[in-house]
């Protein structure tokens, strides 16, 4: 995920996905998801804003709560048969899906 400014987005980030695992040079934070999948958050002024990242989870409507209980803003679960989604936006624009099969 590509950010204006880190230290403005951790604390989206951090309400989403809790401290970063990683912090690994100025500019960047990580975030360990499975045993092999990583979130990276980096700053980079003119790419800010276009990033997508599906994080699948057990219970959507349980994620929902969840987030909305940490004050992150939520539109509504779409129902394409087969997935449930729930779309986030961090401050910068980009995007995280939650998903849970149907």
């Amino acid at each position: 995920m590509i950010v204006r400014e880190l230290n403005t987005a951790l604390p989206w980030y951090r309400s989403l996905l809790g401290d970063p695992d990683l912090t690994p040079m100025e500019g960047v934070a990580e975030w360990k998801i499975a045993d092999n999948a990583w979130v990276q958050v980096s700053e980079e002024l003119e790419r800010a804003g276009g990033s997508n990242v599906i994080l699948q989870v057990d219970d959507i409507e349980a994620a929902r709560r969840e987030v909305d209980e940490k004050g992150i803003t939520t539109g509504e679960i779409a129902d394409y048969g087969f997935v449930r989604v729930l779309d986030l936006s961090d401050p910068d624009g980009n995007r995280v899906s939650l998903v849970q099969d149907a």
